[in-house]
């Protein structure tokens, strides 16, 4: 089993070499690890470790390490640095010296039963050790390299990520968020095609870089533990729209499910009632479920200390099990949800999937306090969000605001805008009968009329709509929770704080109460 020794090296000595003998160990030690079925925990702990690409992602985080060594004067992030990456190599040299000394002990004596299990556990200890001194090197290595403008480990050359062809329109069902794109491509030196979102967003460096690390590592969680994307798709990282790398444009590039296709915006979906009124509206269960799956989604946004800033059902995607027939009403027929505590799904239900990731950003970051232009964008926000001059950042309690909003057209079933091809949204006539005369005589159509409507009269209006036509549709319970949604900023579900901290406690008990209630809704059913 063991190779030959891995001399461990301080960081500053480190070269290519070094990082090829690192992964070569691991994967030796997890082949190792395979072939005893009683060491399942440690061979997924090593799963942290030894993922597809290892070999190309130390390589970048070594040359990434050793620019940060050469351009910081920190001396504890050197040592940090350094540390981490000796503890990486210590620890696989000991996993490896416990496995071949539990190989070696007899199991059928009670003796060696005994040690074999020590040896176990300490060959867990190692390798969460490994994953421990990984997780550190990575995060010093990332965090510092963000300070100093330095290249990110999830920029994309065309190497990494080759584009074969931009998809259009007529081959996918789905109208996608503007500037986002559906593209094939090849990941890395893989020969497998796969679909990918690219989403333009235009800012500096530092932020894209910045939200490519945190969902990647979102992305490597769920490959550390075996689980599939859930509201969020995969973030592989970030591109150069341009070869011209300083103008600041670039793609966030996120990987579809290989076992999902793209099925339809959730308003295209709602919209096709009315296009086609043949098409059955989803019994009140399946549209109770599809407000649990976005509520998800916006609670893994939140748990990642994001703020979305910009949900609405133009921007939520949904994407169906690959089936021969792949009808989009045959998808929704099937949706259902689990209880909170496993967010279980049945097994051909769609996913929902949030994008339009353009506006996204960290909680503890400043907020931009431009108004949004569109007035059906200004429909799904709160009124403190309508001001010319907007005085407050945007938080996660908007989020929840704009959540309610959904929450109203996935219930009912009826959309809030709609759009025929080729033009622009407009009020739908659910809308447009809740508005009635606007008290504004500044222009004739109903979207400038909608234009000129101040924020607190948008909110009334859509707190109107709920109390008037979701009791009959969904019940007074559930009328209630979309209005203490909508009310959200005004206290509808209780205290609200603007301390980080705090907001982040009340909004995991604000997210708690949502899905609680819709699963009491649906058990009582």
């Amino acid at each position: 089993m063991m190779a030959e020794a891995l001399v461990v090296v301080p960081l500053v000595m480190a070269v290519y070499a070094t990082v090829d003998l690192l992964v070569k160990h691991t994967d030796l030690l997890a082949n190792g690890l395979e072939s005893h079925h009683d060491l399942k925990t440690a061979t997924q702990n090593l799963h942290a470790f030894r993922v597809e690409g290892a070999k190309s992602q130390l390589h970048q985080e070594l040359d990434l390490a050793q620019q940060v060594l050469r351009t910081t004067n920190d001396e504890d992030v050197k040592t940090n640095l350094d540390n981490s990456f000796q503890e990486i190599q210590s620890s696989i040299i000991q996993a490896e010296r416990l496995l071949e000394e539990r190989g070696k002990l007899h199991r059928l004596t009670p003796t060696g039963r005994a040690k074999k299990k020590v040896k176990t556990e300490e060959i867990g200890v190692a390798l969460k050790s490994l994953k421990a001194a990984k997780d550190l090197f990575a995060s010093i290595t990332s965090k510092t390299a963000i300070q100093n403008a330095l290249p990110s480990l999830r920029l994309l050359s065309n190497d990494d990520f080759k584009i074969i062809r931009d998809l259009k329109p007529s081959e996918y069902k789905a109208s996608l968020p503007n500037e986002t794109l559906l593209v094939e491509g090849n990941l890395g030196a893989s020969s497998n095609k796969g679909l990918y979102l690219l989403e333009k967003r235009q800012t500096q460096e530092v932020n894209v870089r910045s939200l490519a690390e945190i969902l990647f590592k979102l992305a490597d969680l769920r490959k550390q533990l075996g689980t599939s994307p859930q509201g969020v798709l995969n973030c592989i990282g970030y591109r150069h729209i341009d070869e011209n790398v300083n103008d600041n444009k670039f793609h966030i590039v996120f990987a579809l499910p290989g076992n999902l296709e793209l099925d339809n915006s959730l308003q295209g979906l709602i919209q096709l009632r009315s296009v086609s009124p043949e098409n059955p509206i989803p019994s009140l269960n399946q549209r109770i479920g599809l407000c649990y799956q976005l509520s998800m989604a916006v609670l893994e946004i939140h748990k990642l200390g994001l703020v979305h800033k910009n949900i609405n059902t133009v921007n939520v995607l949904l994407m169906s099990p690959k089936t021969d027939t792949n009808a989009v009403t045959q998808a929704v027929a099937s949706v259902s949800i689990g209880a909170p505590a496993q967010g279980i799904q049945d097994e051909q239900a769609p996913s929902i999937f949030l994008a339009d990731w353009r506006l996204v950003r960290k909680l503890a970051t400043s907020s931009s306090f431009q108004r949004e232009e569109d007035w059906w964008k200004l429909l799904y926000q709160h009124p403190s969000r309508h001001l010319e001059s907007i005085e407050k950042k945007y938080t996660m309690y908007h989020d929840i605001y704009s959540f309610g909003v959904c929450m109203i057209e996935i219930l009912l079933w009826r959309s809030l805008v709609v759009k025929a091809e080729g033009q622009e949204f407009g009020p739908s006539p659910l809308l447009e009968r809740a508005v009635g005369e606007s008290p504004s005589e500044k222009g004739s159509n109903s979207a400038t009329r909608m234009a000129y409507l101040d924020g607190e009269t948008v909110q009334d209006i859509l707190i109107n709509i709920a109390r008037k036509e979701l009791p009959s549709a969904a019940g007074t319970k559930l009328t209630g929770l979309v209005v203490s949604c909508l009310q959200c900023l005004e206290g509808g579900f209780g205290p609200i704080s603007f301390s980080e901290s705090s907001m982040l406690m009340s909004i995991s008990n604000f997210m708690t109460t949502i899905q609680k209630t819709l699963w009491d809704v649906k058990l009582a059913l």
